[in-house]
């Protein structure tokens, strides 16, 4: 019996956990990764080892045919020859995470420990730079811009004076065709009156098909099955993270979708 392909899951800071697992078979405790779509590449842990949260993360248009063909697939429905390619492009998505490893960890540190915003802003923005040519670039530009905008630049009093940084990494995220409801309507209320009402018309649009596009793909429903995967496993609780986040992200869809009504 095959067993399924499993990634290793890095211990960075923040890890991208890719939940293909393909092929039949293997232990009990992977079963309820196969409901996932083969496309999805969407699970990170971050902040503290024992906090477990959520990211979710998308591969844009354009960037990798593969993950086009196959977006909408389930695994079962996969030929041999398919779980061959996603094999491939798999083992390329780990080669990537070892190279761009040493800049994460750089930005993780700039977001955790810097002294100031200004000072998260500028470091973080100079890593990303450095590696903007990278075909995976589009993983840390995802979760750098998400967590500044997150844990930084969307919170406190001073949100007038980082109207700049906000526009960036919001920017930032438009650009890759974030799914994020909840983290992208924030950062555009915190941008009315710097924004023309179009343009923040048309990317909440933007953002609430992309956000409708990977709820369909991801649809919210009990992760946790009995299979000896209880609260206390690490898989187990991002996976119940999950479920919180598609949630906020589905409540968060409705601010979108007045913004998107104010195009003038």
């Amino acid at each position: 019996m095959q067993q399924p392909f499993k990634l290793r899951l890095s211990q960075g800071i923040i890890t991208i956990l890719v939940t293909l697992v393909v092929g039949c078979g293997g232990e009990e405790r992977n079963r309820n990764l196969v409901n996932e779509p083969a496309a999805e590449l969407a699970l990170s842990l971050s902040k503290q080892s024992s906090d477990v949260e959520f990211q979710p993360l998308t591969v844009p248009s354009g960037k990798h045919p593969l993950i086009e063909r196959f977006r909408s697939k389930r695994l079962e429905d996969l030929t041999d020859q398919e779980q061959k390619e996603i094999r491939g492009f798999l083992e390329q998505f780990q080669e990537a995470d070892r190279r761009l490893n040493p800049t994460k960890v750089r930005i993780m540190r700039a977001i955790l420990k810097s002294k100031s915003w200004q000072e998260t802003d500028r470091k973080v923005r100079e890593e990303l730079a450095s590696i903007a040519q990278d075909p995976y670039a589009f993983v840390l530009e995802q979760t750098s811009a998400h967590r500044m905008l997150s844990e930084h630049l969307l919170r406190g009093e001073e949100v007038s004076e980082k109207k700049k940084a906000i526009a960036y990494y919001t920017e930032l995220l438009l650009r890759n065709e974030y799914p994020d409801a909840e983290v992208i309507s924030n950062a555009l209320e915190a941008l009315e009156g710097t924004w023309s009402p179009s343009q923040l018309a048309r990317a909440a649009t933007q953002t609430a098909t992309h956000t409708r596009d990977y709820l369909r793909q991801n649809p919210c429903k009990p992760c946790i099955e009995k299979s000896g995967m209880g609260p206390a496993d690490k898989v187990g609780r991002l996976l119940d993270a999950k479920q919180r986040k598609l949630h906020r992200m589905q409540n968060s869809l409705s601010k979108l979708d007045k913004l998107g009504k104010r195009e003038s």
